[in-house]
């Protein structure tokens, strides 16, 4: 069942250390509001009620409350959540939120362009928890949000004379230090998922010599230590498929959504050092490859993922776990999408940069509720029942508005529950793409928990 918005609040944000008591439950108070209503503005969710506007506000004002106290106590929430999970995908990546107005002179560039009118704002690292097992995103591990300093715009070579740990590329290694920071032995159960980004000679050294787990898109093809001077395609793609797989490819901007078929193949390489790194620290590293190669006859670009793990690749079913591990990714671009269509994070208007940055952390969990949402209401999910998402009276009163017709005896699927929910919003699948969008699906939870409320009050009266 989906959590009442108080309960989930206090299951958040009840971790955060602020120095007073009553500012944590301040907090809670905000995300309960906040979540109850995703989108809207402070004043718009608590609904008119002057002193919970005001005390919200004073609580975004106050310099004593640290982001990185709220973001902590989020994050060792998830951490709490992992006990339960054989398998944990840590799946990261980064994004950037820009601003127009008067606060984008305290933050930085996040374009190539430095036009007056240009946006500003932070570039933000986040770390999601995700069991593939249960198919169950856990919540938000880790996040560090920053700001370019303007006056380094263009100044890219600047990169060349800085050390790996003042490099932003060094966001991953500093991920994982946190993550395993939080998650303690449960480290062990993670795989970091990362994108190309990652593919960083210092990184995956770091995640060999620390025994963490991951699985890293490379981005590079890397040379063998070997007398050849071979490749890692030269090698891998030498080797005899070792089977195949389908996998359904969602709609982007740039595909049409198929179903594309993936031949697999794994090898073990030793990696020699790259020539520009600075060989006194680094050794050649041996890693496991398993290259997917898309053999389907469509014209779209084809899928083509060369991916480095230290996990198993003895067998074909070990194979295919790394691939199936590594197509979740995904899932931290539905969390960017959620965070910014679907909370609206770049619509608040926060006239101070340390202000923004309040925001910001405290929104990033109401973006992983409402990726939850989805994923609970995921409407491939013909053969389950909606009551596995709804309770009964959630579910009489969304039947009743939405079929009009007599309680069934046999419960209809989640498949029905999600397209129902988005349909109390106004959804009419025009693009026939079987997906409603973020906002609409929010606004239909809203609408069906307040429909809800009045059920009870009237059966209360009665």
């Amino acid at each position: 069942m989906i959590k009442d918005c108080l309960e989930w609040a206090k299951d958040t944000f009840a971790e955060c250390e602020l120095g007073d008591k009553r500012l944590v439950n301040r907090l809670i108070k905000m995300g309960s509001y906040l979540a109850a209503k995703i989108g809207s503005n402070l004043s718009s969710c608590f609904k008119g009620n002057n002193t919970a506007t005001v005390g919200a506000y004073r609580f975004i004002r106050n310099d004593q409350v640290k982001p990185e106290a709220i973001i902590e106590g989020i994050c060792n929430a998830s951490a709490k959540k992992t006990g339960d999970s054989d398998c944990i995908l840590s799946i990261e990546d980064t994004t950037s939120v820009s601003y127009l107005h008067s606060v984008k002179n305290e933050l930085g560039y996040t374009s190539n362009s430095n036009k007056e009118n240009s946006a500003k704002g932070y570039f933000v690292h986040s770390v999601i928890l995700y069991d593939p097992d249960n198919n169950k995103t856990l919540g938000l591990v880790d996040q560090n949000v920053w700001s370019r300093r303007s006056e380094e715009y263009g100044k890219h070579n600047l990169r060349k004379s800085k050390s790996y740990q003042e490099k932003e590329s060094f966001k991953w290694e500093s991920a994982s230090n946190q993550v395993a920071r939080r998650l303690g032995k449960n480290m062990s159960k993670v795989i970091s998922v990362c994108d190309r980004e990652a593919d960083i000679f210092e990184y995956i050294s770091y995640k060999l010599a620390h025994e963490q787990r991951f699985i890293v898109r490379a981005a590079q093809d890397r040379v063998i230590d070997d007398s050849h001077e071979s490749h890692i395609s030269d090698e891998v793609m030498h080797n005899k498929p070792l089977g195949t797989i389908e996998i359904k490819l969602s709609q982007r901007a740039d595909r049409k959504a198929r179903t594309a078929t993936v031949e697999l193949r794994a090898q073990t390489v030793k990696i020699k050092i790259p020539k520009s790194k600075n060989t006194s620290k680094l050794e050649a590293i041996e890693i496991n490859v398993v290259a997917a190669t898309e053999i389907s006859k469509s014209r779209e670009k084809k899928l083509s993922w060369v991916l480095l793990t230290k996990e198993e690749i003895k067998t074909f079913k070990e194979v295919e776990r790394v691939f199936q591990h590594y197509s979740k990714r995904w899932l931290i671009e539905e969390f960017h999408k959620c965070w910014k269509s679907g909370v609206k994070v770049e619509d608040r208007r926060m006239q101070t940069a340390a202000n923004l940055k309040r925001m910001l952390v405290i929104l990033a969990p109401i973006a992983i509720r409402l990726l939850q949402l989805r994923e609970n209401l995921d409407d491939s999910g013909d053969k389950k029942s909606c009551l596995e998402v709804l309770n009964k009276d959630e579910f009489v009163v969304l039947w009743r508005t939405i079929e009009k017709k007599k309680i069934p005896i046999k419960k209809p699927s989640l498949n029905w529950a999600y397209r129902a929910i988005a349909k109390l919003a106004g959804w009419n699948d025009s693009k026939n793409t079987g997906k409603a969008c973020w906002s609409t699906l929010w606004e239909g939870w809203y609408l069906l928990c307040h429909r809800v409320e009045g059920y009870l009050l009237s059966k209360e009266l009665a």
